[in-house]
């Protein structure tokens, strides 16, 4: 009876070469993709901007070193961090209805919710966090797949250090 082959290492190989290839073929869709993860960073960029000229007009950078003096000398005192995200509270018109069902302008609290990570949002309300990672790894896509190159190539290298050391284990 012969024995059965799977192949797997065949099949794994010819994916790559094929999803190399395609990764590398100029379509209308690449170049979409490419023209929109443009547009993205630099409205990600303009939005980051924009929140920090608001938020560096509302903490004046005296109060922001009095709380760093604060932070730095006692040791309870926790009140400035990095961070990522941000919520924007404004007094707006928006339009509503009337006992009779016509459009009124109404004064309300519009919030809106800017997060600048991975798995954030830019357009979302102050509960619409995106559970969905679709959107942070299409932006950040190709610097997820260089990082991933780099890291298997250390540890291609890390294999063949630990099989030059058995082997030199082995010979002594």
């Amino acid at each position: 009876m012969s024995r059965i082959r799977l192949n797997q290492e065949y099949r794994n190989k010819i994916a790559n070469r094929m999803r190399v290839h395609l990764e590398q073929e100029n379509t209308q869709e690449k170049e979409d993709y490419d023209n929109q993860k443009a547009d993205q960073l630099e409205i990600n960029d303009n939005a980051w901007s924009l929140a920090e000229k608001i938020v560096r007009r509302h903490y004046p950078m005296q109060d922001v070193e009095k709380a760093y003096y604060l932070q730095n000398k006692y040791p309870n005192v926790n009140t400035i961090a990095p961070d990522s995200c941000f919520h924007f509270h404004y007094m707006g018109m928006v339009e509503d209805r009337d006992y009779d069902n016509r459009p009124i302008m109404k004064e309300k609290n519009i919030e809106k919710h800017f997060d600048f990570r991975l798995k954030g949002s830019v357009e979302g309300e102050s509960d619409s966090y995106s559970s969905d990672d679709n959107y942070g790894y299409a932006l950040y896509r190709d610097e997820i797949n260089a990082q991933e190159v780099v890291l298997r190539e250390k540890a291609i290298v890390i294999q063949v250090m630990i099989t030059m050391v058995m082997l030199y284990i082995v010979m002594k």
